[in-house]
C-alpha cells in the first residue's frame, strides 16, 4: 500500500470517539515486528522515529527497510519524524521520504513558535508531506513541564489558524516517561480546544495513561495517541527475565526474541484499547 500522510488517517477521526496509536520504533529490527503487529490488527499505522533512532540505525537505513516493508502492506503506514527541534534536520527527513514531520517549537516564545512551524509547513506541503505542531509544553516525569505549560485553546485555535498545521500536540497534563503517580487530565480543557480547533488534535506521553482517560480523550478530538514508554519498558523486563531463566544463553537472536513478543504484545493491546474499527469510524 503507498505511504500514508496524517491527513490520510487522522481527518476521518476528528469528530468521531476514536484514535490511531502512534508506536515508536527504537531500532531497525523492530520495524517488521510494528508493521506486522498492525497488519494482525488491520488497523493503521503512524510508525514514529526520534532523533536518536536516526542517530543509532542512519536515516537512510529506517526508510530503505520501511519503504520495502510498507509496500507490501495490506494498511495505511504513516512514516513520521518525531519531536524535530532543528528546522534543516526537520527538512531533511521530509527529503529522505518521511510522509509526515512533527516540528516541536513548544519551548520557543508563541511568536518564534508560530514563525518556525509555518516555515516548515510552507517546506513540506509542496511536498505531499504532513505536519504535526506543539502549543503548550508536555514535558518529561522527571520534573520538565507542569501545568504552568498547559495548552490556552485561545492559544491553539489561533496557532492552528495561522500556521496551517494538519495536527496539533496538546499539554492537558500528560507526560513523557513512565509516571510514578497517575496522571490527572484536565478533560474540560481538552473539551475546550476541541471547540476551538479544526485540526485533529494528538496527545503525547500516553504510556501509564489509565485506560477510561484515554477513551475519553478521543471523546474530544484525540486522533493520535503517541506511546513510547509503554513499550520499551515490556521489552526491557522480557530480556531482564530470559537472561535470568537463561544466564549462559549469548545468541543475541535468541536473547532479543522475547523481547520483540513483548513488544507486539503491547502494540496489540494498545491498539485494541484505541477503538479504531470501521464501526467507529464510519457511524
Amino acid at each position: 500500500m503507498p505511504l500514508a500522510t496524517l491527513n490520510d488517517v487522522l481527518t476521518e477521526l476528528k469528530d468521531k470517539p476514536a484514535a490511531i496509536g502512534a508506536f515508536n520504533a527504537h531500532y531497525l529490527d523492530i520495524i517488521p515486528h510494528l508493521i506486522k503487529a498492525a497488519e494482525s490488527q488491520q488497523a493503521p499505522l503512524i510508525m514514529q522515529i526520534t532523533e536518536a533512532t536516526l542517530q543509532n540505525s542512519g536515516i537512510d537505513n529506517v526508510i530503505s527497510l520501511s519503504m520495502r516493508l510498507i509496500e507490501k502492506s495490506s494498511i495505511p503506514i504513516v512514516i513520521h519524524y518525531d519531536h524535530g527541534k532543528d528546522i534543516d534536520r526537520v527538512k531533511a527527513c521530509i527529503d529522505a521520504g518521511f510522509s509526515s514531520v512533527m516540528y516541536d517549537g513548544s519551548k520557543l516564545p508563541y511568536e518564534e513558535n508560530v514563525k518556525r512551524t509555518k516555515e516548515i509547513v510552507a517546506y513540506a506541503r509542496p511536498k505531499g508531506v504532513s505536519v504535526e505542531a506543539e502549543i503548550g509544553h508536555v514535558g518529561t516525569v522527571s520534573g520538565e513541564g507542569g501545568d504552568a505549560f498547559y495548552t490556552h485553546p485561545d492559544n491553539a485555535s489561533e496557532f492552528a489558524r495561522i500556521t496551517n498545521v494538519d495536527a496539533l500536540a496538546v499539554s492537558i497534563g500528560t507526560q513523557h516517561g513512565l509516571y510514578k503517580d497517575t496522571p490527572k487530565l484536565d478533560i474540560e480543557r481538552l473539551k475546550s480546544i476541541h471547540r476551538k480547533v479544526d485540526v485533529p488534535l494528538v496527545l503525547h506521553g500516553a504510556s501509564g495513561v489509565p485506560d477510561e482517560d484515554i477513551k475519553k480523550v478521543t471523546a474530544y478530538g484525540i486522533c493520535k495517541i503517541n506511546i513510547a514508554s509503554e513499550l520499551k519498558a515490556p521489552w526491557a523486563q522480557a530480556i531482564r527475565d530470559f537472561q535470568k531463566e537463561n544466564p549462559d544463553e549469548y545468541d543475541p537472536r535468541k536473547i532479543l526474541e522475547p523481547a520483540h513478543k513483548a513488544y507486539v504484545k503491547a502494540v496489540k493491546e494498545k491498539m485494541s484499547l484505541l477503538g479504531w474499527n470501521h464501526a467507529a469510524v464510519n457511524h
